[in-house]
């Protein structure tokens, strides 16, 4: 079961291509065999349909009992013939209203926004009483990169908007008397996620609702910096205790997501159980800012950039950092090496807000730096997400030194309190996606990697494509057979070219473009 109290779930998605019967089925298996507790199957044709009633009739006859759940967007009629054969259907609210361009520029009346809800109603009634007749649960998965026209028009691209479909979609399931509803609100920004999250269950606290919730950070591209993103954008909600399942979405193998899942979810189990509570909380919990604090030697607090020090065993410490460490008074130090309770952690920090005092945590790794991955990005990610901490000292061994450097780097950069490099997003990929995305991501991040403060994205289809465009610098969505389109500032600049051809274009446009510091090469 999820939600309640059953443990935190697991899952994963499938990128193969859903036709491929044989192809899918051996990735479930062995996203089952790495514990995966469900797997969701992207099915954006009726050729998927019949390929993924296949595959969940092999597996329940090989008694693989994982929970299958069928992705749709765009068509609703596709759901409508999954839904009898599968656990669970996950739709999209901003694929079930017009996404046109003609839509995107139009001012509701409200006789207009209350036909439009009506047209809703009347697309998805079909479904809700199919699923209501097999038992099929539904995920209202709303994706900060897919809302509605109708709704980024009313609350703008925000968080409220996000809450606001999702509070919709409901009502219309309830006055459908349909209640199997599993939520989740989705960005590739950790703190639009974060955000959206909170309000949503500020709001079912209002309406008396108890929806379980699914979390995840979408997008969160590759290797560490993907690792730190999720750990930090999903904790910081396991925390606040919001999540029953949970979704790591790296631009890699989905069983690479397994693992990484799971500690962060044995990490937050770990934890001391706390009184906290929402009302404790001495800072704004639905948007970002920077405590204000007091300038400590024109190094940290005030208005500065957050500064870090790696220092290795045996290192002397740099006569900057020491005459800060010098001055007790006026900073605060926290050693969270070996805290298991990052509410206490807080209350610490809350203990310094009157004051304005600075405040640096210390975190100090003897060995295995890699180890301490997901715990670090939890705690101080949670902490810096919030604007609470104005400095980070690392201590460990010397052989690991660049490691740990990584991890700060990459920490303060998805946290968004200081650039370190460039921001890569990149999907996961599904059926849907048409070219090697993880080869692209890589190549992408390799031809870039010398400029510094862009946001890049690598986008699989139009599903979140278009949209995930709009928020970045530049980006490739893909257009079908090995094809790309370059994005510029949300807008494309190519048609359907090679990668190898888009990312030449791409690399002209970063060293001729005016906003461009030259010095970041």
């Amino acid at each position: 079961g999820i939600g309640g109290q059953n443990p935190i779930r697991v899952q994963t998605m499938t990128n193969t291509n859903t036709a491929d019967i044989e192809a899918t089925y051996n990735q479930i298996l062995r996203i089952y065999k790495a514990g995966a507790d469900l797997v969701r199957v992207s099915v954006p044709g009726q050729a998927d349909v019949e390929a993924l009633k296949q595959i969940k009739q092999r597996l329940v006859s090989e008694n693989i009992l994982i929970p299958v759940i069928a992705d749709i967007h765009f068509n609703p009629s596709l759901a409508q013939a999954i839904a009898p054969y599968v656990d669970k259907v996950r739709i999209n609210p901003g694929n079930y209203v017009n996404r046109s361009k003609s839509a995107q520029a139009k001012k509701y009346s409200q006789e207009e926004e209350q036909q439009e809800l009506q047209d809703i109603r009347k697309r998805i009634a079909p479904l809700l009483q199919l699923c209501k007749q097999h038992g099929t649960a539904i995920r209202i998965g709303i994706n900060f990169a897919s809302l509605s026209w109708r709704m980024v028009n009313k609350y703008g691209n925000t968080p409220l908007a996000m809450v606001q479909s999702a509070v919709e979609f409901i009502e219309i399931c309830l006055a459908e008397d349909f209640q199997k509803l599993i939520i989740s609100l989705k960005a590739s920004d950790i703190h639009n996620t974060i955000y959206a999250n909170r309000l949503f269950v500020e709001e079912m606290a209002k309406r008396d609702w108890h929806y379980p919730i699914h979390v995840g950070v979408t997008e969160a591209g590759l290797d560490l910096e993907g690792r730190v993103k999720s750990a930090i954008g999903i904790g910081s909600l396991l925390c606040d205790g919001i999540g029953d399942t949970v979704r790591v979405s790296l631009t890699e193998a989905p069983e690479k997501e397994i693992p990484v899942a799971k500690e962060i979810v044995n990490q937050i189990n770990n934890f001391k159980v706390s009184a906290y509570s929402q009302n404790e909380w001495k800072h704004q919990p639905f948007v970002y800012k920077r405590r204000t604090t007091n300038l400590v030697n024109a190094l940290i607090g005030g208005e500065n950039p957050i500064p870090y020090l790696i220092l290795s065993e045996n290192e002397k410490v740099p006569e900057a950092w020491e005459q800060i460490f010098q001055k007790t008074e006026e900073i605060s130090r926290i050693d969270i090496s070996k805290s298991d309770n990052v509410f206490d952690i807080r209350r610490k920090v809350y203990e310094n807000i009157e004051s304005e005092k600075p405040v640096c945590l210390v975190f100090k790794v003897k060995a295995d730096v890699q180890s301490q991955l997901i715990r670090f990005s939890l705690i101080c990610g949670n902490l810096f997400t919030e604007g609470l901490i104005d400095g980070i000292v690392f201590e460990c061994p010397e052989n690991e030194s660049e490691l740990a450097e990584q991890m700060v780097k990459a920490m303060l950069q998805v946290t968004g309190v200081r650039r370190t490099g460039n921001e890569y997003i990149s999907c996961p990929s599904c059926s849907r996606t048409q070219f090697d995305i993880e080869k692209a991501a890589r190549e992408v991040k390799a031809a870039t990697h010398k400029f510094k403060g862009f946001k890049i994205a690598v986008m699989g289809c139009v599903v979140n494509g278009p949209g995930e465009m709009q928020d970045a610098d530049y980006g490739f969505v893909g257009a079908g057979n090995n094809k790309v389109i370059l994005y510029r500032k949300g807008k494309p600049i190519t048609k359907s070219i090679s990668l190898q051809e888009a990312i030449q274009l791409l690399l002209n446009e970063l060293v001729s473009s005016t906003d461009v510091n030259m010095n970041n090469c």
